[in-house]
């Protein structure tokens, strides 16, 4: 998910941060469970596999299922 995404990983396991920040202080960790989401960001459309990991990224749930 993190090559599909653009990132480019640098080793296995967690970052050291522990994770994404929710903009709370604290960590958030989005689990594997596959409820697909359309999300919106700066006009563009982009089907995630979760509303989880599509906030974590920066982008807005715009609708249930894929785009």
């Amino acid at each position: 998910m993190a090559r599909r995404s653009g990132y480019r990983v640098i080793g296995d396991g967690q970052c050291r941060g522990g994770g994404w920040d929710d903009g709370d202080d604290r960590p958030q960790f989005c689990t594997r469970e596959y409820a697909p989401v359309c999300a919106r960001r700066s006009g563009q459309l982009q089907t995630f596999p979760n509303g989880c990991e599509a906030r974590a990224a920066g982008w807005r749930v715009v609708d249930d299922g894929p785009c």
